[in-house]
């Protein structure tokens, strides 16, 4: 990022910044019961430092929550962070029509910036959970023919992201979005459930196959808040939704 002063000067603030740097320990326990039936039980921590943050003991700025493109902040490497967790994982392969996997994580993911204060980060969402699990039909398997219906469904639970309060007169005053950063990702947004099915239709034969897809993306139409913003030429704080349902056809052939 290049910035020009007053008397025309040329400054790359953070052109000799250094890499974020982090530590990892892992432990992690895994059995297959059976040929196509796999556990695994895995705990993580996550030391980070080295961390880009704004060069002002006031601020809480960090790198590590940052989702655009570049800051304009003379930024020093002395944030430091962590995250740790629990994840589960249960597995059963593809075998005799049918697969299926649970996951599931609780983690906390906290940062540091110069104002020494330890915070959430914006993505601590505290808990995911998924599962997925299809399952198939044969209708005809005759030599170099066969005809499948599949049916795939994935449903997922995501713990809401943070965000900071919207400073309404300061917002006002700059003409868009400005954060209380004393209050950094203190507020949540909504919890986000998601529901995928796809019902698929395929013929094979020797050279060729075809299929006819259904897909839905977000099957109940849920409509979690996810962030919030100042729209300037509404005069008022309006909120960001996840994306509704939307379907999807598809027809593909190979051969």
């Amino acid at each position: 990022m290049q910035t020009e002063d007053e008397n025309g000067q040329l400054h790359q603030a953070n052109f000799w910044l250094d890499f974020p740097k982090s530590r990892q320990y892992v432990i992690g326990y895994q059995n297959s019961f059976t040929p196509n039936l796999m556990l695994k039980l895995e705990a993580y921590y996550q030391d980070l430092y080295n961390i880009a943050v704004e060069n002002d003991i006031n601020s809480s700025f960090s790198m590590l929550n940052y989702v655009s493109w570049y800051t304009t902040r003379e930024l020093v490497n002395k944030g430091t962070g962590y995250n740790y967790g629990l994840e589960l994982t249960l597995e059963r392969y593809f075998a005799d029509t049918y697969y299926f996997m649970v996951t599931g994580s609780l983690y906390n993911s906290k940062y540091t910036a110069m104002d020494n204060i330890t915070r959430d980060t914006r993505f601590n969402g505290n808990y995911v959970a998924n599962a997925l699990l299809g399952k198939e039909f044969i209708f005809s398997r005759k030599p170099g023919k066969s005809k499948i219906l599949s049916i795939n469904a994935k449903v997922s639970l995501i713990g809401a992201r943070r965000f900071s309060p919207i400073d309404l007169e300061e917002s006002r005053e700059y003409g868009y979005t400005r954060v209380d950063e004393s209050q950094a990702f203190t507020l949540r947004g909504d919890d986000i459930f998601v529901a995928n099915l796809g019902i698929a239709y395929r013929v094979n034969k020797r050279k060729t196959s075809q299929e006819i897809k259904l897909d839905i993306q977000n099957l109940t139409n849920n409509s979690g808040m996810v962030d919030q913003y100042y729209n300037s030429a509404a005069d008022e704080i309006e909120y960001v939704h996840q994306l509704g349902m939307l379907p999807n056809i598809m027809y593909t052939i190979e051969f």
